[in-house]
């Protein structure tokens, strides 16, 4: 899947959000959802753990390994400046 030059998405909020949906794409389906929980529906740790059925250990393994996921993924596609990604550990 091809993610467009940075500098063709700068100050386009839409085309950032494409950008976002297709590297979350790339993630297997158990980190897209506990991503989506956590950031899109500000759902915390327990209401997570109450919607998945997972405890709230497992959610935060779950979120701390669906971020360093996500961070590999930019940092392959030469995206972090842009997206202002850290290199350190979640």
């Amino acid at each position: 899947m091809e993610i467009p030059a940075p500098e063709s998405r700068a100050g386009d909020a839409a085309e950032a959000a494409e950008t976002l949906h297709r590297l979350l794409a790339l993630l297997p389906a158990a980190d897209r959802l506990v991503l989506t929980f956590m950031y899109f529906d500000d759902c915390n740790i327990s209401e997570i753990a109450e919607r998945t059925g997972w405890n709230a250990a497992m959610v935060k393994m779950r979120l701390y390994r669906a971020r360093n996921r996500l961070r590999k993924i930019i940092e392959r596609k030469n995206l972090t400046e842009i997206l202002g990604v850290s290199h350190g550990p979640a």
